[in-house]
């Protein structure tokens, strides 16, 4: 579903990624951190977004000459930051994300993307085709899939000798995280904004690695070990998630 930038645009590859933030959360804040390890990063403008946290967790020089905007459709439709802006991060919200995308796209930005995507796999389509219409790059916030451990990881799977047919993949996912992590995210999600809870962050993960080993992934099942739920049924908490394919 998710392609990146057209490997022939020299643009994409020398030039700093001019990246407008909608709705930042502290975990996209530190994905944002860990690429600055690969390329050149600006934050040239910024809206709905905690402004004290940016400025926490960003280094003063990147957030030097930011753009703050109140609403999203400010960053598309102001004329400085359609010529600054070259893509965007959409976070917020499952619930919202699609629609911010297919907006974006219709501002040809090229869309980085949360995870879960969205909260459903009709809206994810939704973003995809208008992704697609506007010849632009949509791609979902998984880290892993651009680490060499995962290429190496790849390339034996790809060795059919260690192998016979498959006929069943189970992809399980873990994160050791801090107790204030485990005690703040998502215990404030709810049913129409965020449906999924944890397990569609969770769950994401394991469809996205098991796409990258095998191609086309059918999941059939689906197992939560221990679960924690708010009043309207929306997973916070998981010991561990696993997907099952045939």
């Amino acid at each position: 579903m998710m392609r990146g930038p057209r490997q022939d645009d020299d643009s994409v590859i020398e030039n700093p990624l001019k990246l407008g933030l909608i709705q930042a959360n502290p975990l996209a804040i530190g994905l944002l951190h860990a690429s600055r390890n690969t390329r050149k990063l600006k934050i040239p403008a910024a809206a709905e977004c905690d402004r004290a946290l940016l400025e926490r967790s960003c280094e003063p020089e990147e957030l030097k000459g930011v753009k703050w905007y109140e609403s999203y459709n400010a960053i598309l439709r102001d004329p400085d930051a359609t010529t600054r802006v070259d893509s965007v991060f959409i976070g917020g919200t499952t619930s919202t994300r699609s629609q911010w995308a297919v907006a974006a796209a219709q501002h040809h930005k090229h869309v980085l993307i949360g995870c879960p995507a969205a909260a459903d796999y009709e809206s994810t389509v939704v973003m995809r085709d208008a992704c697609v219409a506007e010849d632009v790059a949509l791609q979902d916030v998984v880290p892993f899939s651009h680490h060499t451990r995962t290429e190496e990881i790849l390339s034996t799977i790809a060795e059919s000798r260690f192998f016979g047919e498959v006929r069943r993949v189970d992809v399980a996912f873990t994160i050791s995280a801090s107790r204030d992590f485990l005690e703040g995210a998502g215990k404030e999600s709810t049913a129409k904004d965020d449906p999924l809870g944890c397990l569609g962050d969770l769950g994401w993960a394991c469809a996205r690695m098991g796409k990258l080993a095998y191609g086309v992934l059918n999941p059939v099942s689906a197992q939560v070990i221990h679960s924690e739920a708010t009043a309207e049924n929306v997973p916070v908490d998981v010991t561990a998630v696993r997907i099952s394919a045939f």
